[in-house]
């Protein structure tokens, strides 16, 4: 990256040569690893902050999925609003997810925490005793919502944390760079000093 403005032996290899760095060589050197270092954390961040938008994504879609069942019309149950649901709906909600960001593979890898009935009411049975649906406590949904809201919020206070310090090692590195430039020009302003006074 700037191979054009430092000149080929200023490289972290030549640092077992201490004879061929002068002060100002051995200053340039250690900025140009310190950019090298923000280059590749600020890589880093970035692909941590990519996933993490995915996860937030999923957990937006299950909170969808659970709010779709809420605006279903309710009845009462055993005294408490239900609303009813097929075999196939009841099992997206029995399913509580947790979802992971990998950043070393760089996937999103699910984890089911429970598989369980949650706040089912009664059974509806059509005439071969075949379940055809569930009566499911509204309680239990908003519940779980509030479950999956929770970890999204978390994200979100994760994500903003992240930011924060994407911009942190933004600036840090942009002061790195000015002072590469600085000392390069300083050098360079140097040299032409003293061909103009030979």
């Amino acid at each position: 990256m700037f191979n054009n403005i430092v000149p080929a032996e200023i490289k972290a290899t030549s640092f077992t040569d201490k004879t061929a760095l002068s002060g100002v060589d051995l200053m340039t050197s250690i900025q140009m690893l310190l950019v090298q270092s923000y280059d590749d954390q600020l890589k880093d961040t970035a692909h941590q902050i990519k996933l993490t938008t995915k996860v937030k994504k999923l957990y937006r879609e299950r909170i969808q999925e659970l709010s779709k069942m809420l605006s279903m019309k309710t009845t009462q149950r055993k005294g408490e609003k239900c609303v009813f649901l097929k075999p196939d709906i009841l099992h997206q909600h029995e399913q509580n997810f947790d979802y992971k960001a990998d950043v070393a593979s760089g996937t999103i890898k699910s984890y089911m925490k429970s598989y369980q009935p949650k706040g089912v009411a009664g059974k509806k049975k059509d005439e071969q005793e075949n379940i055809t649906g569930y009566w499911v406590r509204t309680a239990a949904l908003e519940s779980h919502v509030e479950e999956y809201k929770q970890k999204l919020d978390s994200l979100n206070e994760q994500t903003e944390l992240m930011s924060i310090g994407l911009q942190s090692l933004t600036n840090q590195r942009k002061v790195c760079f000015e002072t590469i430039t600085n000392m390069v020009k300083k050098g360079h302003d140097c040299l032409s000093s003293i061909v103009r006074n030979v």
